[in-house]
């Protein structure tokens, strides 16, 4: 194989590499896009759920909840916050 077999061919994998990274960029953006509905919809349902409480209990397991387990711990702490901030703890 030639010096310049052996750089199209590099060159050709490069440009491979790079169609896959803005792929996976994409992707990625994507998911944190999504991530950020899903919290503010969790968000959403702990305030109607709270608010419908007759008895004002205040306790949300994660097993209430699908896929809380599932949660990034900023996303949580990002949850934490918007619901002491509705009651006012903020």
């Amino acid at each position: 194989m030639t010096t310049e077999q052996q750089l199209r061919q590099l060159e050709a994998r490069v440009d491979d590499l790079l169609r896959i990274s803005a792929r996976l960029r994409q992707e990625n953006q994507s998911l944190h896009e999504r991530e950020a509905k899903l919290v503010e919809e969790r968000a959403q349902l702990l305030k109607k759920k709270r608010c419908g409480s007759q008895q004002g209990r205040s306790h949300y397991f994660s097993s209430e909840i699908p896929g809380a387990g599932v949660l990034s711990v900023a996303s949580c702490l990002t949850l934490i916050h918007s619901q002491c901030g509705a009651l006012g703890h903020v």
